[in-house]
């Protein structure tokens, strides 16, 4: 029988500890499956056939896939999708529109007029460690804020006082569903950060966009890549790897952990 470990992170595991249940509930049948904490993995231990890693941890996955298990989503998508950087350059060499960024960990200098611009970590996702900087005083404060983290900067999109944004769910390599995020008091639209959810449906070139970034970033399991929404059309924002399925929930009614789980048998 195979076995299956569903990767967590204490802090991840305790704000999703019913998805973690319906999932593994929902591998019954397909093999041994079990919710893993990273904080418990202490070598030597026994490698499982299969990964479902649901914490952000590329050097994990990588890890895993060198010792033959099979890791969701792959490595080398986790390491893409966790640095804003990468995933920017993939965008750049699929043709993708995205809002120039500075790399400040590089000393790239933002000039005075692309102000204000939007700081965040390379890493980060959910809206969290993100800072609007209206000038450069605001920028060299910003510092004190991420401390160690490495950092990038953009041209704010939009009047700073509102967000639009789409995430696009791509299952298996096939546009699943997409969501439009909307927020009326924050420049960040997330859903976890109190945006509006909405049902969404891609236009014949939006989805030629997505699948040029999911073809540029090679074999992947579940990902969603987020753009955000201006007059002018979508701006390629980031893909997240573990990415949170709340909306499609609250938004389709799906149950997104029993599809997950279906998928995963799939692949056994």
């Amino acid at each position: 029988m195979k076995k299956i470990w569903i990767i967590y992170d204490v802090p991840q595991y305790e704000n999703n500890k019913w998805f973690a249940k319906r999932l593994k509930d929902g591998l019954v049948g397909a093999g041994e499956a079990e919710v893993v904490m990273k904080e418990d993995l202490k070598e030597p231990f026994e490698l499982p056939d299969v990964a479902v890693v649901r914490t952000i941890d590329p050097g994990l996955s990588e890890y895993l896939e060198s010792r033959g298990v099979r890791v969701v989503n792959p490595a080398r998508v986790s390491k893409i999708c966790n640095d804003k950087r990468l995933s920017y350059e993939l965008a750049k060499s699929c043709g993708i529109p995205f809002q120039e960024y500075y790399d400040l960990e590089a000393g790239k200098e933002v000039p005075p007029e692309a102000f204000p611009v939007v700081v965040k970590t390379v890493s980060g996702h959910g809206g969290k460690g993100v800072v609007l900087c209206g000038n450069l005083y605001d920028l060299s404060k910003a510092g004190d804020f991420f401390k160690n983290d490495k950092i990038i900067a953009q041209k704010l999109s939009g009047d700073g006082k509102s967000g639009r944004d789409m995430r696009v769910y791509v299952l298996g390599g096939k546009i699943y569903k997409a969501v439009l995020r909307v927020s009326k008091k924050d420049f960040r639209s997330n859903y976890s950060l109190g945006g509006k959810a909405l049902p969404a449906e891609l236009k014949p070139e939006e989805e030629a966009m997505v699948y040029k970034i999911v073809e540029g970033l090679g074999p992947n399991d579940l990902i969603g890549v987020d753009f955000l929404v201006t007059d002018e059309g979508l701006l390629f924002n980031e893909i997240e790897d573990v990415v949170g399925m709340r909306m499609l929930y609250s938004v389709y009614g799906i149950d997104a952990a029993a599809v997950f789980a279906d998928y995963i048998k799939s692949l056994l």
